[in-house]
């Protein structure tokens, strides 16, 4: 049987991102012991999950993602309210949202436009920016609603400049996600020179 990768395709948030969910996280726990929270450094804003690939669609999938990321300009983005799947009442994903970017949704529909040429089906389901930061354990029995913070969570401003094929190793400790192709994105923006992308200055085993 052909060995199959569990893949996905992300923006890589900056450190200070990570700070911010960091601290609401724990603020969240306090509130509700049932929420199991991701390590920060592992949050990623998803583009589009794969699921198992073969090698060959792999290998196809990322030449279409460093042809996007040619044609695509860099990105700001800023973190902004937060919010549960399938609702506040009864949540069973926790997320941040991101302040409106039309961009973004331009980017995930030319992602899916390029990985249909690759064989795989476009998403089913209207693209929604966010950042999973938590799950609640058992959700089936009483349900612990989000609870109220003093303040809407909010976090720093970033330049997204490039997006990263991943892949997603299951283990008993979670998710590792290990980077396997960087998309740099390099269209010109306008006023391109106030903006300083952001870019890591080591991979990062640890992978939203």
């Amino acid at each position: 049987m052909e060995r199959t990768t569990r893949s996905f395709i992300a923006l890589p948030l900056p450190e200070a991102a990570t700070q911010s969910i960091e601290k609401l996280q724990r603020q969240l726990r306090r509130a509700m012991p049932s929420l199991r929270t991701p390590p920060p450094e592992s949050v990623h804003l998803t583009l589009r999950f794969l699921g198992n690939l073969t090698q060959e669609s792999l290998d196809s999938v990322s030449k279409s993602v460093l042809s996007v990321g040619l044609c695509t300009a860099p990105i700001a983005l800023k973190i902004c309210g937060f919010g549960a799947f399938p609702s506040p009442r009864r949540p069973r994903v926790v997320w941040l949202g991101l302040a409106p970017c039309p961009r973004l949704g331009k980017l995930a529909l030319a992602l899916d436009e390029a990985l249909e040429s690759c064989g795989i089906p476009g998403e089913q389901r209207p693209f929604r920016a966010h950042l999973t930061i938590g799950r609640v354990r058992n959700p089936s029995r009483k349900p612990e609603p989000l609870p109220e913070l003093e303040a809407e969570p909010s976090g720093p401003g970033w330049v997204a400049a490039e997006m990263i094929l991943f892949e997603s190793r299951l283990g008993p400790a979670g998710a590792r996600h290990i980077p396997l192709t960087r998309a740099p994105f390099a269209a010109p923006a306008e006023g391109s020179e106030q903006l300083k992308p952001f870019n890591r200055e080591t991979d990062d085993d640890h992978g939203g």
